[in-house]
């Protein structure tokens, strides 16, 4: 019953400033985190523009197989890297491959679609231009995969046919047999020359999880000069004259953070979502991820406690090491782009909560943020053990255990 009257009061005296609260640990740095996702954009995610590869079709056959050849030419995905022009004679494709003005030719042969009806081998001409480098390989492999396709079947149909007398049964079970070139879709097959991109967190996830981090400290200083008020109002005295213990009072502060703290985190990843800024389905690894940084954060204000008698004291000497803390920790930029991570980063606690955020963005498992996970839970438990120590202490000279 004590706990819980101590609890309501200490949440209804929270709740009397909630206005400021919101402003300065919600509004406040999720604005930041979309004014420093908006400043640094190019710089976290530069917009790389390929140059396209010009390339050149001669088509010598007409045929359903070599229009399916330049549909594959002609999908969006493709024509994002390349370029593709049409030519009706060689002497054109010898001209502009020696200017250098395409970087490659293909010719497609006459009677090409007659021969894969006909399951016969065929191939399709490539004419590389000397200065294109390796930069024509991705239309090799386009060719390529393409011919194999054609040609596989190609074979296997040759196969069956001569191995089965029963011409009528191989052309009802050829469909299920064979991959359907006409079926093709030109959607798919360009999947295949996509280039697979990295992961990469955006400048708006960044500093969405980096200002988390930052925020946490600050819940830190509030709910733990919620304790030093009591002591400078003289509550606290007037509380020890009661059955009410030191600590008692410090235990049930340690909780009334660690619920305010995951209530905030909570609200901010909330608002975040909503943004637009989602962690892709990772719940469960953002809500653990939210418990250990509560945790860390609840240390850290039992620390305070033990330590701090006076509010002002305490937001006097913590408020410009909290922003010097974290400036080292890559709050304020990015971190790729730092030149004194490598000495300071890992030091602060700032950088594995960030860190253990953004990698569930990129939707890596509980597993990925293990070592961050274990940093906050012990820089949490080293504040919990020296500020519990100091308030059994503190305890015994009020008179209490």
């Amino acid at each position: 019953m004590v706990f819980k009257a101590l609890f309501i009061k200490d949440l209804k005296k929270f709740l009397s400033g909630i206005k400021l609260y919101i402003f300065t640990l919600l509004i406040f740095p999720i604005a930041l985190s979309i004014l420093y996702g908006a400043i640094y954009k190019n710089q976290v995610n530069p917009e790389v523009k390929l140059p396209k590869i010009k390339v050149v079709i001669l088509n010598k056959d007409k045929g359903i197989y070599a229009k399916k050849l330049e549909m594959v030419f002609k999908n969006s995905r493709v024509k994002s890297f390349i370029d593709v022009k049409y030519i009706d004679n060689f002497k054109s494709i010898q001209a502009k491959i020696e200017d250098g003005s395409v970087s490659a030719a293909i010719i497609i042969p006459e009677n090409f679609s007659d021969r894969i009806d006909e399951n016969k081998k065929t191939n399709i001409e490539m004419i590389k231009s000397p200065i294109a480098g390796e930069k024509t390989e991705v239309v090799y492999e386009i060719i390529n995969s393409y011919l194999d396709v054609l040609n596989n079947n190609s074979a296997v149909a040759k196969t069956l046919k001569e191995n089965t007398n029963d011409k009528k049964r191989l052309e009802e079970v050829m469909p299920r047999l064979l991959v359907r070139v006409a079926k093709l879709s030109t959607d798919n097959y360009s999947t295949t020359t996509n280039f697979e991109l990295e992961k990469k967190i955006t400048a708006r996830q960044y500093y969405a999880s980096a200002m988390l981090a930052f925020t946490g400290f600050f819940i830190t200083l509030v709910t733990a000069s919620i304790m030093t008020q009591e002591i400078k109002t003289g509550t606290m005295s007037r509380m020890m004259s009661t059955t009410v213990n030191y600590f008692q009072l410090f235990i049930e502060k340690i909780v009334f953070c660690f619920v305010i703290t995951i209530v905030f985190i909570c609200v901010y990843v909330g608002i975040r979502f909503m943004l637009g800024n989602n962690f892709g389905g990772k719940g469960f690894e953002v809500f653990i991820t939210i418990l250990f940084q509560a945790f860390a954060m609840t240390g850290l204000a039992s620390l305070l406690m033990s330590i701090f008698k006076k509010t002002k004291t305490m937001n006097t000497i913590c408020m410009p090491f909290i922003m010097l803390y974290s400036a080292f920790g890559g709050a304020f930029y990015y971190v790729d782009e730092a030149a004194v991570k490598f000495k300071y980063m890992k030091l602060t606690l700032n950088y594995w909560i960030t860190d253990a955020y953004n990698k569930i963005a990129l939707g890596y498992s509980i597993k990925s943020v293990f070592v961050n996970l274990s940093i906050m839970f012990l820089v949490g438990l080293l504040g919990m053990v020296i500020g519990t120590v100091v308030a059994i202490r503190k305890s015994k000279c009020y008179g209490g255990i």
